[in-house]
């Protein structure tokens, strides 16, 4: 009985055909390890304006509350919105309407943070038209985005144009400076 054989039978002529298969098989499996490749890096090794907008993405998350809150989550998450910054932090806010709030130092920022929490049933935050500029030292980043805020009950949400500067320490970026942006009106 013949035993059967994992020898691939060529037909006659198509011979040639053989090495065509081959460096075809070879392109895919190199377009396969670089697709894989490619995705690990990025995974692993994301870039500057990848981790600054996720970055900026959760302090958003971070900011907004909603009513039912406890008063040592408020001052947990108070503290959690203030550890996106660094320690010496400049904020200059103007908002058309509101009082012009300026302070300086992440202690600063916790209070208010806290006391935003404490006067309101609820907030929330949303950074949008992140645009992002990182610095040539790939160790600062100027980034002008749109805040938009809503307030359960109010019937408007506030919107403003804002500037960052964040700077990177280690793997982690935090703002140093927030500023509103004045627009024509």
């Amino acid at each position: 009985m013949p035993r059967a054989s994992n020898v691939f039978v060529v037909p006659a002529g198509a011979a040639h055909i053989l090495p065509l298969v081959k460096a075809i098989k070879l392109i895919i499996l190199l377009a396969v390890l670089g697709g894989v490749a490619w995705f690990l890096w990025t995974k692993f090794f994301p870039s500057p304006d990848r981790v600054i907008r996720k970055r900026v993405g959760e302090l958003a998350r971070v900011a907004s509350f909603g009513p039912g809150e406890g008063e040592l989550a408020k001052m947990a998450n108070a503290a959690e919105v203030a550890g996106f910054f660094t320690k010496d932090v400049e904020i200059l806010v103007d908002v058309p309407g509101y009082q012009r709030q300026s302070f300086t130092g992440r202690e600063h920022l916790f209070q208010a943070a806290t006391a935003v929490r404490m006067r309101l049933q609820g907030l929330s935050v949303e950074f949008l038209d992140v645009n992002v500029t990182v610095g040539p030292d790939r160790k600062s980043a100027r980034l002008n985005l749109t805040g938009k805020a809503n307030i359960p009950g109010e019937k408007d949400f506030m919107v403003q144009e804002l500037e960052f500067h964040m700077v990177r320490d280690g793997r982690d970026w935090f703002i140093r400076r927030v500023a509103t942006v004045r627009t024509l009106n």
